[in-house]
């Protein structure tokens, strides 16, 4: 098969999207597929390239949020582009990663009226709203129109997935309609095992005491300050460390707090973090901890847990589908700064504990093996490309 993956968001943005379409483009391509992307250009003008062997069509763009890398296409100026890419492409099917620009002309272009399109939503407003800084109630406004928009435009395409029964949910309340089959992001289990702590912990230069990690955006739907808040709470009394692997318009402001909480000496900031870095970066640790109130599944989480680590979040959104209290680690309320706090604290003084719930995780993540996700994919595009053939021939 042919398929064309249209993004607003790709390599090399860091978010749970671009790296999503991105393995997910490499696994297609690994199982004898044709894959070609369009995405934002990474300067203002048309380019296009190949890279890990998918053709890119880069659509020329403008920064959005520079401090995060991400870039954007304006609407309406754009269309013209996506429909010579889909005149020269053909592709058998497209799969658009959400509603924004690039998306959206895929979808409203001539050139795809007869080619089936699978959608996957990424999205939550939650990830978008509190850049606009609005007062409560707008934002609340901001918030219904936006899930309103999603799921308009949703509702055009012929398949619709998203990452968890918990994601697809989120869409029904906002008042989508047609069915929505969930599948997993997927996560390389052999990629992502259990290593040397030891020798990681050297490569990172990261002291040999309980080590709690975070991977991801050190942006506001992360509440990255509760963490450091807890561990400053935590640490008092039992000896641990905190790192973090990524980067974020909050990252100069999270170091600044970590000095004022007297910690930083044990808080390890460590940037950005190749893809290629994170297994041998997780088998540093001892434990992975996340705040984040806004995740639709969380790769970094599904990651941990592939590596043999216990996970402590907050019960919010869709990270319940992945930690279950008391059995690969801690769910605690979210904001509550005590309750984290506590479980870091449990999890740090407790081995056995540490190694019981770092095996279960392992066990709960193996049935989300990318192949698997692959695979659910490949049969899904057959199915809407069978489904339109035949509605063609009526």
């Amino acid at each position: 098969m042919h398929i064309l993956v249209a993004t607003d968001t790709y390599f090399p943005h860091v978010n749970g999207n671009s790296i999503f379409t991105q393995r997910l483009v490499k696994g297609l391509i690994a199982r004898g597929h044709t894959a070609t992307i369009i995405a934002p250009s990474r300067g203002f003008w048309d380019e296009e390239y190949e890279l890990d062997g998918a053709k890119i069509y880069g659509i020329g763009s403008i920064p959005l949020i520079p401090a995060m890398g991400f870039r954007a296409c304006i609407p309406k100026l754009i269309q013209w582009r996506i429909d010579q890419i889909l005149h020269e492409e053909r592709p058998d099917v497209i799969h658009v990663q959400g509603h924004f620009p690039i998306s959206a002309a895929a979808m409203d272009s001539e050139e795809s009226k007869n080619i089936p399109i699978v959608g996957t939503n990424h999205f939550m407003p939650d990830n978008l709203t509190h850049y606009l800084h609005l007062p409560e109630q707008w934002e609340d406004l901001a918030k219904q129109w936006t899930w309103k928009q999603c799921c308009k435009a949703f509702s055009r395409m012929d398949a619709v997935t998203t990452p968890t029964k918990i994601a697809a949910r989120l869409l029904y309340e906002a008042g989508f309609e047609k069915d929505i089959l969930p599948i997993s992001c997927g996560i390389d289990l052999e990629k992502f095992v259990a290593g040397d702590r030891l020798v990681s912990g050297k490569k990172w230069n990261l002291p040999d005491v309980p080590r709690f990690l975070f991977v991801g955006r050190l942006d506001e739907e992360k509440h990255v300050d509760q963490i450091i808040r807890a561990f400053a709470h935590a640490r008092k009394d039992t000896p641990m460390c905190l790192v973090f692997g990524g980067k974020g318009v909050l990252f100069e402001e999270l170091k600044t707090l970590a000095v004022e909480l007297r910690v930083a000496q044990d808080v390890f900031f460590l940037g950005y973090v190749a893809d290629d870095d994170l297994p041998e970066l997780y088998s540093a640790a001892d434990c992975f901890v996340i705040a984040s109130t806004a995740e639709l599944q969380s790769i970094a989480t599904m990651e941990a847990m592939s590596s043999s680590l216990p996970v402590i979040g907050v019960d919010a959104a869709a990270l319940p589908d992945l930690i279950h209290d008391g059995e690969n680690g801690r769910l605690v309320a979210p904001g509550d700064i005590d309750a984290l706090a506590n479980a870091m604290r449990e999890i740090a003084t407790d081995p056995d504990k540490r190694a019981q719930f770092g095996k279960a995780s392992r066990t709960a993540i193996e049935p989300h093996a990318i192949a698997h996700t692959i695979a659910l994919y490949e049969e899904l595009y057959r199915s809407v490309i069978a489904k339109k053939q035949a509605a063609l021939l009526r």
